[in-house]
């Protein structure tokens, strides 16, 4: 019984600090992101095509993270 407990209190723990590093603005994920991705775009010139190039990976990033906290709920009834 503790050790369940323990496990899930684990498992939530890991997966807040996922959703704290999502690259969303009000997370600091959001601000690590930007800053990480200026260098990155450098070569591109036009602010609205960095911003798309920006929000699709920010989207993969998310749905990534979504992806796995549905499969490890659902992953156990699954096996």
């Amino acid at each position: 019984m503790t050790a369940d407990v323990l496990f899930w209190i684990g498992w939530i723990n890991f997966y807040v600090g996922l959703f704290n590093c999502l690259p969303a603005i009000p997370l600091d994920g959001g601000y690590v992101f930007k800053e990480m991705l200026n260098p990155v775009l450098r070569g591109v010139k036009e602010e609205d095509k960095k911003e798309k190039i920006a929000k699709a990976i920010a989207s993969l990033i998310a749905i990534v993270i979504f992806s796995s906290i549905i499969f490890m709920l659902a992953g156990p009834y699954l096996l």
